[in-house]
């Protein structure tokens, strides 16, 4: 602030330079900003020769959401000095205005009339460091775009080799760490290339935007698919058994074979054969893909439209009827395993009553921090319930690891987060059944924003 008593002082001229030096020095600062942020190559500037051919380093996908983040944080640090910048440059203004009283003083007249110049050269800057900081904001959402592009197959809309590439070594090294299990699948449409003779390449164009509609449809949320190349498709099942590999492949297997697509009026099918391999000890991913290949071959090799596992260091066939027994079978004990758990949990281990709950229970897999749709969510059968967590009764082992869970009615529900802590496995006389352990962490709104639980539990 400006204390100043004796407008005659030349204490008020010092103070009101040193102010000005500031302000200067500051501006400069913002300037020389601008300067960089403006001397950065143009977007639209056209293509320089190219240059001999170098070892460019590669980014990958981590690498470059460090990048999108990074970004951001520049963005939002640069509004905020901005806007600090600003309002000390007003705060000065007024000082200096409050300061210089009305008078004929031309050494006052000119600092002030200094002062507004100042003023009006920040206020220019600081709309001009907003407009690159919209800027900025519209590059990071272009790069997102071009990220998400860069990994989808445009003709079928889900994901490339490259994606898929990604994707193999990040399952791959989390089953060398943690030793979860793994499976790859590959399918071919059959006679592919008969029907683009017969149809045309446009109408085989559209069977193959079809059948990634199929596939995108027929999926778990943490299964990822994957066009492979030319008619081929591939998937990642993470968590997954090669016995529940089999039953996801004939499920895929027939949802194409059902499907009907059309062009030009013309009511179009198509089969395809499949081929399926778990990663097991001493494999790598090049054997692992390999074994698929192999499957993929003898299906394609024994009539397709079928699907064939490798395992021992050969092909077989998969057991349709088989798959759907297990299916059938999953059905049948469901409620027989409920009505079993309820006789045997009906005391804790102390043997007092257990405090009343809601059996049927609703639960959607969490996937990439987004809320469920309510269309993920399904209804499961709870075994217990307390204020640190639940268990329920699956019929095959959970194909997620963190989900949400839906508690209360539908006027008052609380929406919790939860992380799987074990499966067990469970007989009842000659079936097989699962109980998942999970631990709430936190709460979480529909919109998607979690939050941490209060102390004394979450199911208050």
């Amino acid at each position: 602030m400006f204390a100043v008593a004796d407008h005659s002082s030349g204490w008020w001229l010092f103070a009101v330079a040193i102010s000005l030096f500031n302000v200067a020095a500051a501006a400069t600062v913002l300037w020389y900003a601008r300067k960089i942020y403006r001397a950065r190559p143009a977007p639209a500037s056209p293509p320089s020769p190219p240059a001999p051919p170098t070892q460019q380093p590669q980014l990958d996908a981590e690498e470059v959401c460090t990048l999108l983040d990074r970004l951001r944080e520049l963005a939002a640090t640069t509004a905020h000095d901005v806007g600090e910048h600003s309002t000390r440059m007003e705060s000065v203004s007024a000082q200096i205005s409050a300061s210089v009283t009305a008078g004929d003083d031309p050494q006052r007249k000119s600092l002030l009339e200094a002062a507004r110049k100042m003023l009006e050269a920040n206020q220019k800057l600081h709309a001009e460091l907003a407009e690159a900081k919209a800027e900025l904001q519209d590059h990071t959402r272009r790069i997102e775009v071009h990220m998400a592009e860069a990994r989808t197959d445009a003709l079928a809309g889900v994901a490339n080799r490259r994606a898929l590439d990604e994707e193999l070594a990040r399952r791959y090294a989390a089953w060398q760490r943690q030793g979860t299990p793994l499976s790859f699948l590959i399918l071919d449409v059959d006679h592919f290339k008969r029907f683009n003779d017969t149809y045309g390449h446009q109408a085989g164009d559209e069977v193959l935007r079809g059948i990634g509609r199929v596939l995108g449809a027929s999926v778990r949320d943490m299964d990822f698919v994957a066009r492979y190349g030319g008619e081929e498709f591939a998937f990642v099942l993470p968590g997954t058994r090669l016995d529940d590999a089999k039953s996801a492949a004939e499920r895929i297997r027939t949802a194409i074979s059902s499907a009907k697509f059309t062009f030009a009026g013309e009511e179009l099918r198509v089969t395809v054969s499949v081929g399926l391999a778990e990663l097991i000890p001493g494999d790598t991913l090049v054997s692992l893909l390999k074994h698929a290949d192999a499957a993929l071959y003898a299906a394609k090799n024994n009539g397709r439209n079928r699907s064939y596992y490798f395992e021992r260091r050969n092909c077989f066939p998969v057991d349709t009827a088989e798959v759907a027994a297990r299916s059938e079978v999953a059905k049948a004990i469901h409620q027989q395993l409920v009505d079993v758990d309820g006789e045997l949990w009906s005391t804790d281990r102390r043997g007092q009553a257990r405090r009343r709950f809601q059996r049927t229970q609703s639960i959607a897999p969490y996937v990439n921090g987004q809320f469920p749709g309510p269309e993920a969510f399904r209804d499961v059968q709870c075994r217990d319930l307390t204020s640190k967590g639940f268990s329920f009764w699956l019929p095959a082992p959970p194909d997620f690891s963190s989900l949400v869970v839906a508690l209360g009615t539908d006027e008052d529900v609380k929406y919790l987060l939860a992380e799987v802590a074990h499966t067990d496995t469970v007989r009842v006389d000659d079936k097989t059944a699962y109980v998942v352990g999970c631990c709430f962490t936190g709460r979480i709104d529909p919109d998607g924003t979690p939050c941490e639980l209060a102390a004394g539990g979450g199911t208050s």
